[in-house]
């Protein structure tokens, strides 16, 4: 139960209001409460999945580009050192340098190019790669 204050017939002023018991939820119908119920579930649902989705996407990103070189040797050798050639930096891989390379789409026909080129021997840092 709850009390709730109603004004009653001839009430004089500055007197207090006469207070009567009425049944619990009597002011907000059942129907209401459920749909802010619902609303509020909805919404922390969407907020969950929406922070699920972008902390992949974050993961992703950071698995997925690889380290840049910080200061020291070979730090500005980071580019072809000619037009048919690539000079091997710590951390290349065949995909990167596919990348490096600006190749748009599937890197995959790429990489093979590379693999023969190396005998599909794994890279060895300061090899010179040459580019198909």
């Amino acid at each position: 139960m709850a009390a709730v204050v109603h004004p009653v017939g001839g009430r004089q002023r500055g007197s207090r209001p006469t207070l009567r018991l009425v049944p619990a939820g009597h002011g907000r119908s059942g129907r209401a409460s459920a749909r802010v119920d619902v609303g509020v579930r909805r919404l922390l649902a969407a907020a969950a999945i929406a922070a699920v989705v972008v902390g992949i996407l974050v993961l992703r990103g950071a698995l997925a580009t690889p380290p840049a070189p910080s200061g020291g040797v070979g730090a500005a050798a980071v580019r072809p050192v000619a037009a048919q050639s690539y000079v091997v930096q710590p951390g290349d891989t065949l995909w990167s340098i596919a990348r490096r390379m600006g190749v748009t789409g599937d890197l995959r026909p790429m990489v093979d190019r590379l693999a023969a080129e190396t005998g599909h021997r794994p890279l060895q840092v300061g090899e010179r790669v040459r580019l198909p």
